[in-house]
């Protein structure tokens, strides 16, 4: 599934995050079932949710060896011990670990962004400084992401 759009949310004071009901039902659609993770993201000062299916696609594409690569190894301990299982109350809530916001600095007034295979929360300051330092380089950005597309793609074509 992808997810795209922003929506501008609270959390609540029993640290509760509303899923936007639009994403909630194309995930009913795709067949991707409730249960998501929500994990420190790869920005900082975000968290990131991911439907569990995803999640666990995601974690499958991680090299497994007996003797792992240190830098990986210690990704999955950060990455992982940090990672929880949630699942939408009946108003498509669901409890944001309290530990989660404070270490990555998420207040109540957030942006919930969509990042392709998983969702984004922003404090709504940081979201928006983000999005204007940015705008003004898009082409910029565009072009790095285009050259880095391409050196993935010539990489893979010699293996």
């Amino acid at each position: 599934m992808l997810f795209s759009g922003t929506y501008e949310h609270s959390i609540d004071a029993k640290n509760r995050l509303a899923i936007p009901s639009q994403i909630r039902e194309a995930m009913d659609e795709a067949g991707l079932g409730k249960q998501l993770f929500i994990a420190p993201g790869m920005q900082d000062r975000t968290l990131a949710i991911w439907p569990a299916q995803q999640f666990q696609q995601m974690a499958d594409q991680l090299p497994q060896s007996p003797i792992p690569d240190p830098d990986l190894m210690a990704f999955e301990n950060l990455f992982y011990s940090d990672a929880y299982a949630v699942e939408p109350d009946g108003q498509g809530r669901v409890l944001v670990p309290e530990r989660l916001m404070k270490e990555n600095g998420i207040e109540r007034q957030v942006v919930i962004t969509g990042v392709r295979d998983h969702m984004a929360i922003w404090n709504r300051a940081d979201w928006l400084r983000f999005k204007q330092e940015n705008q003004s380089q898009r082409a910029l950005v565009l072009q790095r992401a285009r050259e880095a597309l391409r050196r993935n793609q010539e990489r893979d074509a010699r293996m």
